[in-house]
C-alpha cells in the first residue's frame, strides 16, 4: 500500500540526523530552481500574487536553494494535514514504515518519500513555470512511472489518494489503475442539512487518516471503515472511492 499525500506552502527546517535519501528527481528539480533563481522580486511578485513577506522569502529561498539545510520531506512541511500526521511523535521503526508507505507530491521535487532530505521552498501549480511551461505536464509521465515502480513491489498494490484534487493532477490515474488498487478518499461536512466547505477539517482529517494507515497499512478497500470513527465512512467498491462524513 501507497498512501499519496499533498504538500503544505508552510515549511520548516528541523534537523535530522537518521537515515535518510536523495530525491528521486533532482535533475529536473534542480532545473526549476536553476529558473526561479533568475527571477528578481519583482517578477516573484508577478507569479506569486502574495505579500511582501512571502515574496521575500520565496525569494531568499531560491536564491540559497542548493546551499540551504536541508531535512526530511516529512519533517519540513507544516500544513494541518501534517500537524496532524504529526510525525515528530513517531518513533524511528514508524518513520522507516512511513518511508515505505507514504509518498508526498511535489510541484518542486515530483514525488517524495518522507526521507528525502529537501530543501525549503514555495511552489505550486496555480501557473505555468517560467520558461518550463505547464508544472502538471512537466511532472505528470515520470511521476506516474515512478509511482508504479513503488507500488509494484507490493504483493496485493493499493493506491490510497488522500492528495487535493491539483496534485492528483500530476498522476496518470488509468495508467496506475493498471498495476494497483486505485482508492480515492472524499471528506464531507454537513451543517444543518447542507453540503459545507470546510477544508481546513478536511485538511486536518487527511493528515489524520495518512497516520492511521501507514501504522496500520491495509491491503483492500474494506478496510478503510476502520479509520476515523468520528467520521460515517461510505465506501464505494465498483468506482473505488471512500467518502468520510460528518455532521457538525
Amino acid at each position: 500500500m501507497i498512501v499519496l499525500l499533498s504538500p503544505t506552502k508552510t515549511m520548516k527546517y528541523r534537523a535530522y540526523k537518521g537515515k535518510s535519501h536523495v530525491p528521486f528527481f533532482m535533475n529536473q528539480t534542480k532545473e526549476i530552481a536553476a529558473v526561479f533563481r533568475q527571477l528578481n522580486v519583482d517578477e516573484l511578485h508577478d507569479f506569486y500574487n502574495a505579500s511582501d513577506n512571502i515574496i521575500n522569502q520565496a525569494y531568499q529561498n531560491w536564491q540559497s536553494f542548493d546551499s540551504q539545510m536541508k531535512t526530511i520531506a516529512l519533517f519540513a512541511y507544516q500544513g494541518e494535514a501534517f500537524r496532524n500526521l504529526d510525525a515528530v511523535s513517531l518513533s524511528s521503526a514508524e518513520i522507516r514504515r512511513a518511508d515505505k508507505h507514504v509518498r508526498i507530491l511535489s510541484a518542486c521535487y515530483g514525488l517524495l518519500r518522507p526521507l528525502d532530505m529537501i530543501s525549503m521552498y514555495r511552489l505550486d501549480f496555480t501557473k505555468n513555470f517560467p520558461l518550463l511551461g505547464n508544472g502538471i505536464l512537466y511532472w505528470r509521465d515520470i511521476v506516474t512511472d515512478r509511482l508504479i515502480e513503488d507500488v509494484q513491489k507490493f504483493r496485493n498494490p493499493v493506491v490510497v489518494n488522500c492528495s487535493s484534487d491539483e496534485y492528483t493532477q500530476m498522476i496518470d490515474i488509468d495508467r496506475v489503475k493498471e498495476k494497483a488498487r486505485w482508492i480515492a478518499v472524499n471528506f464531507e461536512y454537513i451543517k444543518e442539512g447542507k453540503n459545507v466547505n470546510m477544508s481546513m477539517h478536511a485538511k486536518a482529517a487527511r493528515g489524520a487518516l495518512v497516520r492511521k494507515l501507514l501504522l496500520h497499512p491495509i491491503t483492500s478497500i474494506a478496510q478503510m471503515n476502520r479509520y476515523l470513527i468520528d467520521y460515517t465512512c461510505v465506501i464505494d467498491k465498483k468506482n473505488g472511492t471512500v467518502t468520510y462524513t460528518k455532521i457538525l
